[in-house]
């Protein structure tokens, strides 16, 4: 097909072409839709049914330093354009290695979803004002059969066939072999070495002399310095074995490599009254940049130490000696259980039950291990560390953490903070509600440090004395932090903090001196891209953390809600790594719509669920990630979700469940639960102050508080199915049901109670039944989902009986939407995390 401006493929105008390859061409072009420049790469072939399942992979990959594939066509795909030039060497040492730290920044999100680059070379590595731009991931493939290799071609990816571009590639690539993150690291030597000397490692004459130089020699030494030239080396090893085995491990060595360059010698020891003047200036600079910029210690890092390869081992604890390690793992099935180690043994598995056994905390004395248990009756237990039988300590009660001196322990119990003393005797409130984290202890035993609703507060073992700690406002303010999820980790001897923080994408281990919590800079310990929430401990100066990452994404549980009858097993709704939430479905379980950031920016999607084919309905760069809820009406005619632009204003998006023009209402942070029967109202919980229940009169944009008291706050409203009921959780997590009036106030003398500490209610398609989510140990995970039996006045029927049991699975929190409802299955919110444990010492202050 003969290809010219002007032309469309799709929705897409050709604007120019950008280039031509063995492949097929890459034009410019403009998506009149949302008005933005993207890059279509036309191929000379359709593309096949496998290379589609490869493009959604890819999709999921949203990096800043990997151009992002938007769409996909019979024969084509839309990418992110991007403005930049090809990465050429050679380049000053400082200049490379920031590049390089970009490079395997984009390597390690990849690696982390089991993608593989396999053609990583300076051609697909574009230079930009924004930074480094990895082009092509893991989509460099022909659909011939592999012939005569010459030194630019990129072959096929067909198991036994070589993959990439021959100057670039691994030993085992040409030998045909299935290549691993490994690969790319080899290849990314390759880059590395030609960003730092304009050279090629490896050269020939002929396609067989290249093959021979890349098996066989080594590459000419840089003359770098042994720090350097060693990093070089490790990434070029023959055997996969023998180089990094991770892309993260390589940019820590990379970064310490470069620090321990010679410093080229003083000149003379006079300075110059203007060079005095120009190290005035940049001191103050440098000390701008320590004011903003997390600290960094000197000397090489700390090793790292992986302690655990199942994938399976999270809430490790360190005894008081530091000789033990104890963890929570479901290494031998689908439960959690409680595992102990001395360093360089085999573990010992302390417990064996069929319920939740998580959060273990030594004993002063080193000789118990407490943890959380969701056995009956649930509660604390304690088992001796080397093995023995559990007891029950404290029933209903979770996140054990006994004092230094073992006098005392805190846990958590109906939402809140206690101290008691060891035996139990009188519980002692000191907090509310911390979900992420138990209280730490300070090293003497006499105060503790708590996470309130916004920052940490240090409080007396009898709570009668509080203390402001404004670490988080001081993070939040210097943009250190952007997340909610923080938690302390230890108090640690000399008043340090050890705590967690979401700085980006990723959660790390930071540390700071509490004199410098409310205005000081934190160091941050670990640097990895663990995307979910850390658990660590620490004790001297070793420090053992879980190191966690999965995507959020849909899960269908078939069933029967009016009866409470499971029907089949629980199974991921979308392929691959592909995320999703805010999900809504039409009644009759025919049409499901969802968020997902597979392109980028947050996209509303429509499944049908009858033939597992989705598509795109709307992908507005003003669709906030945390806000974007989807409902979708009854007769499944529209769909609304939330909108946000760039200076936060809020407005709701209302659009025909086909796609096309869409049309916002103002909003103020309204979260979506769904449409009222008619489809002509919207139902929202408004994050006001305080939070309320509303509706929405999309027609005539009225607004009208449905349920509110004072200064109470109205949780995850539901209604039922004939739209005459309506469900929803008070700021105290009790389960309410009401009569639904419309736009009419609900009186609080019409309010049912159905249960206490329930989250996410959701309604059986006949309104018999309320279904609630209980957490047995705290946060989202180990999570029940009970069936409670309603009379035909609303009232409860009975007690509430479990009717499904999730297990080291994340549950999704209210505001993601984590639960619709179908006649024949539920869609769920869930993460299945993989999760680790890893070892590393504490640096020096």
């Amino acid at each position: 097909m003969t290809l010219s401006p002007g032309d469309r493929l799709g929705p897409y105008q050709l604007t120019s072409l950008a280039g031509e390859g063995g492949m097929g061409t890459v034009w410019k072009a403009r998506d009149p839709r949302l008005d933005r420049t993207v890059a279509l790469k036309v191929s000379k072939a359709a593309f096949t049914e496998r290379f589609e399942r490869e493009a959604r992979a890819v999709a999921a990959l949203n990096h800043p330093h990997i151009c992002q594939l938007y769409d996909i066509g019979p024969n084509y795909l839309v990418m992110e354009f991007v403005d930049g030039v090809p990465l050429k060497g050679p380049l000053p040492v400082e200049k490379a290695v920031e590049y390089a730290g970009q490079i395997l920044d984009a390597l390690d999100a990849a690696h982390k979803k089991g993608i593989t680059h396999r053609d990583l070379k300076p051609a697909n590595i574009l230079v930009t004002k924004q930074g480094i731009k990895l082009l092509d991931f893991g989509l460099a493939k022909q659909t011939a059969s592999v012939g005569p290799l010459d030194a630019t071609q990129t072959a096929i990816t067909e198991k036994g066939q070589i993959v990439g571009t021959l100057l670039y590639m691994s030993p085992e690539q040409l030998q045909g072999k299935e290549v691993d993150a490994r690969s790319d690291l080899f290849s990314f030597g390759c880059v590395l070495y030609e960003m730092l000397s304009g050279k090629r490692p490896f050269t020939g004459d002929s396609a067989a002399s290249i093959i021979a130089a890349i098996m066989e020699r080594e590459p000419a030494r840089l003359e770098l310095g042994p720090p350097l030239e060693r990093v070089l080396r490790t990434c070029l090893a023959k055997d996969p074995e023998q180089r990094f085995q991770t892309a993260i491990d390589l940019k820590r060595d990379l970064l310490w490599a470069v620090d321990e360059r010679p410093q080229t010698a003083v000149a003379s020891s006079r300075v110059p009254a203007w060079a005095m003047g120009l190290l005035l200036l940049l001191a103050g600079g440098l000390a701008w940049s320590l004011w903003r910029t997390p600290a960094r210690t000197a000397g090489p890092p700390s090793a790292i130490t992986r302690l655990t390869r199942d994938g399976r081992s999270t809430s490790p604890a360190l005894s008081p000696d530091g000789k033990l390690l104890a963890y929570s793992s479901s290494r031998a099935g689908n439960n959690f259980d409680i595992y102990v180690q001395q360093s360089g043994s085999s573990s010992i598995r302390l417990t064996d039950d069929p319920a939740f056994d998580g959060d273990p905390a030594f004993s002063a004395d080193g000789s118990k291990i407490y943890f959380s248990s969701s056995r009956s009756p649930r509660g604390i237990y304690e088992v001796p560390a080397l093995g023995g039988d559990a007891r029950l300590v404290i029933p209903d009660a979770t996140r054990p953490k006994p004092s230094p001196k073992g006098t005392h322990i805190s846990y958590l119990h109906g939402g809140q903070v206690y101290v008691d003393t060891i035996p139990p005797r009188k519980a002692v409130s000191i907090g509310t509600d911390p979900v992420f984290s138990h209280a730490v202890w300070s090293p003497d035993g006499t105060r503790l440090i708590v996470r309130s609703p916004q920052d940490f507060e240090i409080v007396s073992v009898t709570g009668e004395h509080r203390e402001a700690l404004p670490l988080m406002a001081n993070l939040t303010k210097r943009g250190l932090s952007q997340g909610p999820q923080y938690a302390a980790v230890r108090w640690l001897p000399g008043d340090d903090l050890l705590f967690i923080n979401q700085h980006g994408d990723a959660f790390n281990l930071w540390r700071i001196s509490l004199r410098d919590a409310a205005g000081g800079v934190p160091s941050i310990i670990t640097a990895g891209t663990s995307t979910e929430r850390m658990r660590a401990d620490a004790v001297a100066n070793r420090v053992v953390y879980a190191s966690a990452s999965g995507e959020s994404t849909l899960w269908s549980l078939p069933c029967d809600l009016n009866t409470g009858t499971v029907r089949g097993p629980l199974k991921k709704l979308l392929p691959g790594e592909l995320d999703g939430f805010h999900a809504d479905v039409t009644p009759d379980g025919s049409q499901l719509v969802y968020c997902s950031r597979r392109n980028g920016p947050q996209g509303i999607w429509s499944m049908d669920l009858r033939t597992g084919k989705d598509r795109l309905l709307a992908q507005m760069n003003l669709l906030g990630e945390d806000y974007s809820h989807t409902a979708i009406s009854p007769d499944g005619k529209q769909v609304a979700a939330m909108a946000q632009d760039a200076v936060k204003h809020y407005g709701l998006a209302l659009l025909a469940a086909t796609g096309g023009p869409v049309k916002v209402i103002p909003s103020r942070m309204a979260r979506l639960r769904g449409f009222t029967p008619d489809g002509r109202s919207l139902l929202l919980w408004e994050r006001d102050n305080p939070v309320h229940v509303a509706l929405l009169d999309t027609v005539t944009g009225i607004r009208s508080r449905i349920l509110t008291r004072g200064k109470e706050t109205f949780l995850e409203p539901r209604l039922s199915l004939d739209g005459r009921w309506l469900a929803f959780i008070r700021d105290d997590r009790k389960l309410y049901v009401a009569p639904f009036y419309g736009s009419r106030p609900i009186p609080d003398r019409e309010w049912i109670e159905v249960a206490v500490g329930a989250n996410q209610p959701a309604w059986s398609p006949d309104g018999k039944s309320l279904y609630y989510r209980v957490s047995r140990t705290g946060g989202n995970t180990d999570t029940t989902l009970m069936r409670q039996p309603l009379d035909a006045a609303k009232r409860p029927v009975g007690t509430a009986t479990v009717f499904y049991h999730f297990e080291g699975i994340t549950f999704g929190g209210p505001v993601v939407n984590p639960i619709a409802v179908a006649r024949d299955q539920i869609i769920l919110n869930m993460n299945q995390p993989s999760s680790d444990l890893w070892s590393i010492d504490l640096p020096p202050r």
